[in-house]
């Protein structure tokens, strides 16, 4: 019998500590909490990170090398004569990162046969490189596919329509999506090949329990969260805020996050809500800085692939006023939330709604908690994705039976 060590190599295009990378640190932790011996690699592309020190701290290895997305961000300026220069600085900077990966993997595989892992894991599905090592080492290949690509972060391949990246994913050993709507749009992009649906893990289990401890504030606050851009509705949050001061002038919205606010904080004043809104900025822990002091959670993004905090406000007994589509439409069916129909109107209305009707919110509030508490936490989180993981380590076949 062989009582070495299982070694997994995860892959991240980042560095800083949002969706997929908590989920990551989760997964570890889960993972390393279970009756399994475990050696982890995370291979990241820049140094010096909150990240990584976080990782080192729990004893994880690291390493650093520089490599790139497949896919690449695009934006283009409203200002029409403009847009062929970026166009031209954007397949630039897609030159320079097709040769940063050709350079990766050639380092990276020699570098990865050394440390020789039992699997490789890619953390989202907007990078390559795990893949094309796994290939060229002869591994088996774990991609977590989190994002849409152009439908939330307006990522495109520069090159190409993707196919051949799609059929990457196709191939690979084993694919894990973080929402059954994520699944149904990568089974439109690669046919009838088998995706696992693993929600994410949020909270450790003593965690959600401590949560719902916690009481409710007396004054009505919401609050949007994440990194502030155009296609997570944070200026929609502000217009609808405009609605609701209209009935309750003392209502107030916390917009927690980074990024550029110019537009948002000339939206406030335009709108006269210089005391109604508080550009919080970024927190570092969401159940101590901002849920026990907010009493709901508006979601207002175009599409979520799975939206980490909609899930934290559940757990936090916090009722979440969300989009109806994509991720967000899933989380908060089945009266775990209210859902809003995409126009400003209706989310002022369902913000409204829950400033009246106090008794709602409790019913709502318990039935997410219960939900999120089975379906969301750490430990079972880990042992799901665990249990897959045995079932690839040893085998050689390209794709899963």
């Amino acid at each position: 019998m062989n009582d070495s060590p299982m070694k997994i190599a995860f892959f991240t295009h980042y560095t800083e500590l949002y969706g997929a990378n908590r989920s990551l640190i989760g997964l570890i932790e889960g993972l390393q909490s279970l009756d399994a011996k475990i050696k982890f690699l995370v291979v990241m592309p820049n140094p010096d990170s909150e990240f990584e020190m976080i990782l080192r701290k729990k004893k994880i290895e690291t390493l650093v090398f520089p490599f790139a997305m497949s896919m690449q961000y695009r934006w283009y300026s409203r200002f029409l004569p403009k847009r062929p220069f970026q166009y031209l600085q954007y397949i630039k900077e897609a030159r320079t990162a097709r040769r940063k990966n050709q350079e990766a993997n050639n380092l990276l595989t020699e570098k990865l046969q050394e440390w020789q892992p039992d699997l490789i894991y890619s953390n989202s599905s907007v990078f390559d490189v795990g893949y094309d090592i796994s290939k060229r080492l002869n591994l088996a290949h774990v991609w977590h596919l989190r994002e849409f690509g152009w439908e939330d972060y307006k990522l495109v391949f520069p090159f190409s329509d993707g196919e051949e990246h799609y059929q990457k994913i196709a191939q690979t050993t084993l694919r894990i999506a973080i929402s059954e709507n994520i699944a149904r749009h990568f089974e439109a992009k690669i046919g009838n090949v088998p995706i696992e649906v693993i929600y994410n893990g949020i909270l450790k289990k003593e965690k959600f329990l401590q949560n719902k401890q916690k009481a409710n504030t007396n004054n009505f606050i919401f609050c949007i969260i994440g990194l502030i851009q155009t296609n997570k509705g944070q200026k929609q949050a502000v217009e609808a805020l405009s609605l609701v001061v209209e009935k309750y002038p003392k209502t107030t919205l916390w917009i927690v996050g980074e990024g550029d606010t110019k537009n948002l904080e000339r939206l406030i004043r335009k709108k006269n809500l210089s005391l109604n809104v508080s550009l919080r900025g970024l927190v570092s822990d969401v159940f101590e800085e901002v849920f026990p002091h907010v009493n709901a959670t508006l979601m207002c993004s175009q599409a979520e692939a799975m939206g980490r905090v909609t899930v934290e406000s559940m757990a936090a007994l916090r009722p979440v006023i969300g989009r109806n589509s994509a991720g967000t439409a899933e989380l908060i069916a089945d009266g775990r939330g209210l859902a809003y129909d995409g126009t400003t109107e209706d989310l002022a209305q369902k913000m409204i709604f829950l400033i009246e009707n106090p008794t709602h919110i409790n019913k709502m509030t318990s039935q997410a908690w219960e939900w999120v508490y089975e379906n969301f936490s750490i430990e079972s989180y880990a042992e799901k994705i665990y249990e897959l993981v045995l079932k690839v380590k040893d085998n050689s076949n390209p794709s899963l039976p």
